[in-house]
């Protein structure tokens, strides 16, 4: 079959998000398929703060062991009214959400009107036997539903996350008002799409019983599981770990009221265990936390590894390690 897979992240894209749907096609194309995607250009160096940013590189098409890869620019097509001054001082901004809200325009980030303009054209050139969308975002979802229902081509829903995660939430009664309103319309939108869709993947029953899926149209395919790096973990644990005592802050370290205790913590261990300790840092994000670590905690046994590094390597550094201090 001939299958196109549309997703807001993909490689180069370190979101994790990107991951699942990189599997996909890499799965499918090995089972024999024909696998196009459908995303936008990332650099591979946005950081989550920065996923926002205009990219005007121009459409383009890559094949890249052996998977066509059509990247679309990207910019923010609806959402800078939170910065208008004059919008944050009235509160207008909240009349102005309400109604994009009402027009299911719900998922800020990625309502980027270059997936609109190309889906089509891809469809109808390609004759595609399967569409597979990502959602989150929901936009996404609402807009391969509409344009595969005109075109009575069969398409699948990958619901790899819950995009509010208030959704799991069993007692909804400490959930704010303006949540409860984005979960209401994140489900209505969802559960029409939910209704032409030929299956829905999801990543375990319970978002199935959330979003109403039917049994028939149900598949789910748990994240996590790559039999490549469970043999690393296996390997790892015969050879033994590290003999030093290591602690590793393993990804974005944010800096909030509780960061400055926390370093001064982590000062008081190191004066009584000085020599048989290591602590590690891996990609804790801004320069000012990263200042902010230098500055507390000027030892030699503190290593601090700004950038993100590999899934092997991160697993490698778990591995070694005693304690994971999240």
């Amino acid at each position: 079959m001939k299958i196109l897979i549309v997703t807001y992240t993909f490689p180069p894209s370190k979101s994790v998000n990107s991951q699942r749907p990189y599997y996909f096609a890499n799965t499918l194309l090995n089972a024999g398929h024909q696998v196009h995607i459908l995303t936008r250009h990332f650099t591979g160096q946005e950081r989550q703060d920065a996923m926002n940013t205009i990219n005007k590189t121009p459409f383009s098409l890559t094949i890249e062991s052996g998977i066509h890869i059509y990247r679309v620019p990207f910019k923010n097509a609806w959402f800078w009214y939170d910065r208008w001054t004059f919008g944050k001082r009235t509160g207008i901004w909240h009349l102005i959400y309400f109604i994009q809200l009402l027009s299911g325009r719900l998922s800020q980030e990625s309502y980027n009107k270059w997936f609109q303009v190309y889906l089509s054209e891809l469809i109808k050139s390609n004759r595609y036997d399967r569409v597979i969308v990502e959602s989150g975002p929901t936009n996404l979802v609402r807009l391969v539903s509409k344009v595969c229902t005109c075109l009575k081509l069969p398409y699948l829903i990958d619901f790899r996350d819950a995009y509010y995660h208030d959704m799991y939430r069993k007692d909804q009664r400490f959930i704010s008002m303006n949540r409860k309103l984005k979960i209401f319309f994140e489900k209505h939108y969802m559960v029409s799409s939910i209704r032409h869709a030929l299956k829905c993947i999801t990543l375990n029953n319970q978002m199935g019983k959330i979003l109403s899926i039917p049994e028939d149209k149900l598949i789910i395919i748990p994240n996590g599981y790559d039999e490549g790096k469970w043999e690393l973990v296996e390997r790892s644990f015969k050879q033994g770990t590290n003999a030093r005592f290591q602690i590793l802050i393993g990804g974005k370290v944010y800096n909030l009221p509780f960061l400055q205790t926390m370093l001064e913590t982590l000062r008081i261990f190191l004066t009584f265990n000085p020599k048989d300790t290591g602590i590690l840092f891996i990609a804790p994000g801004s320069s000012e936390v990263i200042n902010m670590i230098r500055k507390n905690l000027p030892y030699p046994e503190v290593k601090i590894i700004e950038e993100r590094i590999g899934a092997d390597s991160i697993i490698q550094a778990y591995l070694n390690s005693h304690v994971l201090l999240y």
